[in-house]
């Protein structure tokens, strides 16, 4: 990510944040005029405990990750559940993309099926395993 990049994100941030560049720059001491240039790609340079200062105000944080490291699936959950302002687990099917919420329900069906397998084998090794009363099988 470059400085522009940031800039864009910053501004994107900030709108959805309902903040003015007034009211950044008053909550940060950073003029106006230099976040007005922040967002729009007009600043060669600008050091990062600005930027940060900047970031917290609209509620962005920056990451450090090694170069060529995709997002993990846990990273884009996250980010989803962000946008959202912190939806509850149940409101997952909202919140994930359409295929990873039926990835989602297929593994839980899968986990259903598991236990059901299981307590069926259970049931069925009980009943195999109980004493014979030494009665005869009426059908027989």
């Amino acid at each position: 990510m470059n400085l522009v990049e940031l800039g864009v994100a910053f501004k994107a941030a900030r709108l959805q944040a309902r903040r003015t560049q007034q009211e950044v720059a008053d909550l940060t001491g950073i003029s106006r005029s230099r976040i007005s240039a922040f967002e729009n790609g007009g600043l060669p340079e600008l050091g990062v405990v600005k930027v940060l200062s900047l970031f917290e105000t609209v509620g962005l944080q920056l990451v450090a990750r090694p170069l060529g490291q995709r997002h993990t699936l846990d990273d884009l959950v996250a980010e989803q559940f962000q946008s959202v302002g912190g939806a509850h687990a149940s409101d997952i099917e909202h919140v994930l993309p359409k295929s990873l919420f039926e990835r989602n329900r297929l593994l839980r069906q899968r986990v259903r099926n598991v236990r059901t397998g299981e307590q069926d084998f259970r049931s069925g090794l009980a009943s195999f395993l109980k004493p014979n009363t030494g009665k005869k099988d009426p059908k027989k």
